[in-house]
């Protein structure tokens, strides 16, 4: 069976990696930091073109699910762990992957528009779908918007402190509710590190954690 030919467009993102995995150093400082800017920026676009993408994909295998008769319910199984072996991760993380890409594309389209012109980091996009994803999506749409102009003008930690507080105070009851379901939410998991150690992580109510951390 003859090899599926590569579109141009695959083409050209292979040259720009290429291109860019040989540049060699800057050789002044003010061509360094240029460079390191300019790159974030692109780091920012590539990650709304795979958000995009993610999304698109999602939509191809379902439409085509559809036609073929699979049951609405069973449409897009199996998408996390595709997307998972596509970013190089795990079928976990392809799920919360494909999420975040529909949250930024379906609910937060001033937020999308930020990342693809490379204005905010993906952590930035991240902080936001993460502290609205319990709204209803017109009330994500309204801290969308009116949260557009400080995308780019506060760090991270505050983004995310300024988000969530307009979240809760746009819609009270959904607030609770999420808080009920965090505090239901509590575990504690270990996992190996090296040396024969262990690390013990503990997911608890603020109050609570504070309490164990002083004792």
């Amino acid at each position: 069976m003859d090899a599926e030919p590569v579109s141009d467009v695959i083409a050209e993102i292979h040259r720009w990696r290429e291109k860019l995995s040989d540049l060699p150093p800057a050789r002044t400082e003010h061509e360094a930091i240029d460079r390191i800017t300019a790159l974030e920026e692109l780091v920012s676009v590539s990650a709304a073109a795979q958000a995009r993408e993610t999304l698109t994909f999602d939509m191809h295998r379902r439409n085509r699910e559809a036609e073929e008769g699979v049951p609405s319910r069973k449409q897009g199984r199996g998408l996390g762990a595709e997307i998972g072996l596509a970013r190089k991760v795990s079928r976990a993380r392809g799920s919360k992957l494909l999420g975040f890409s529909r949250s930024l594309l379906m609910d937060l389209p001033k937020t999308y528009a930020s990342l693809k012109s490379g204005n905010i980091s993906e952590e930035k996009a991240r902080v936001v779908a993460k502290e609205t994803d319990w709204l209803p999506r017109d009330k994500r749409h309204q801290v969308d918007e009116r949260m557009s102009d400080r995308l780019s003008e506060v760090g991270v930690g505050r983004l995310g402190n300024e988000v969530r507080a307009l979240a809760q105070q746009l819609d009270q009851k959904a607030a609770v509710e999420h808080l009920d379901r965090c505090m239901e939410e509590r575990a504690v998991s270990v996992r190996p590190a090296p040396g024969n150690m262990a690390y013990l992580t503990a997911l608890l109510p603020l109050s609570q954690a504070v309490a164990a951390y002083t004792n």
